[in-house]
């Protein structure tokens, strides 16, 4: 292999869908963004795993906490 089999040239050619609207995801100055989930975290490595799922920023932003959204990188997310 060359080392580019991951190079994508247009991002809205990977096709990525949202996990909490279920709607496709345009490239933007925020999206797509993944959601990382780590299950044991408090555990030894070898019994960790790991997946991810891909959002829209405000659909990420619009789950949480009104008290936790202040934390996000993404400061400039609005709701819909």
């Amino acid at each position: 292999m060359d080392g580019n089999y991951n190079k994508v040239e247009n991002i809205d050619d990977i096709g990525f869908q949202c996990c909490y609207c279920n709607l496709p995801i345009k490239s933007t100055n925020v999206d797509p963004c993944d959601v990382n989930i780590l299950i044991n975290v408090d555990k030894s490595k070898d019994k960790q795993d790991n997946q991810t799922f891909y959002c829209h920023a405000n659909c990420f932003a619009n789950t949480l906490h009104e008290k936790i959204k202040g934390y996000l990188i993404v400061h400039y997310v609005e709701n819909d």
